[in-house]
């Protein structure tokens, strides 16, 4: 049994419907009256989906500007040497320290030992602390006084006239001589010379207490910690 076909008219296209059984023959189009050889038409062919035109690439967002302590740690430039010093440093703190400098004074360390220094904490002077640190200064100078006093006396009141009822002792006439006055002044122009230096120091030159740890603290600190 012969199929149906469709027929193109080469002349007007337009698509006629057909036996199998013309293929090959002389055929007439009944639409424009042309004629033409039977021939199968081509299946037609679905058409290709045309590729999605492409999207124009956008440009790539910038990055962020840095804030400017970014700028200043990282700024893309190669970091350049502001000052060299080529000198001795400490090697606790590794400031500058001169050549016959034996403590920084930055942190301390000291470069012989090998040790850095304690920090400590000093008791508040007192006036207490200031009376026992002069008091030995104030007694020097009362010594003087008595001293000086006592010897101008001895100078003075005492002599051969006065032991005169004891002449016949030796030692009443050696008190009241010269020779022993002299003596006595001597030793007692030492001790006053001595107590004068002693009391000048102390009253004058160096009249504040030194100062000393206040281990109060450190203990009141410890009994906190436990």
């Amino acid at each position: 049994m012969a199929s149906s076909i469709t027929i193109t008219c080469p002349e007007c296209e337009k698509q006629l419907k057909a036996s199998s059984e013309v293929l090959g023959k002389k055929i007439r189009c009944k639409a424009c009256g042309a004629t033409f050889v039977g021939r199968a038409a081509k299946e037609p062919v679905a058409p290709t989906k045309k590729a999605a035109p492409k999207q124009e690439a956008k440009p790539a967002a910038k990055p962020p500007a840095p804030s400017p302590a970014e700028d200043d740690e990282d700024d893309g430039k190669a970091y350049g040497v502001t000052h060299e010093y080529l000198g001795r440093r400490c090697p606790n703190c590794t400031e500058p320290v001169e050549e016959s400098q034996v403590v920084c004074i930055e942190c301390g360390y000291n470069s012989s030992t090998r040790e850095r220094a304690r920090k400590i904490k000093v008791a508040d002077t007192t006036g207490g602390d200031v009376f026992w640190w002069l008091l030995p200064g104030i007694l020097c100078v009362i010594a003087i006084v008595i001293l000086l006093t006592a010897w101008l006396l001895y100078v003075f009141m005492v002599n051969e006239a006065t032991f005169a009822d004891n002449a016949s002792e030796t030692w009443y006439d050696f008190l009241g001589g010269k020779g022993m006055k002299i003596y006595t002044g001597l030793v007692a122009l030492f001790i006053i010379y001595k107590c004068t230096r002693f009391a000048i120091k102390r009253l004058i030159q160096d009249n504040k207490p030194p100062e000393h740890e206040d281990k109060s603290r450190d203990d009141d600190e410890d009994d906190d910690d436990d």
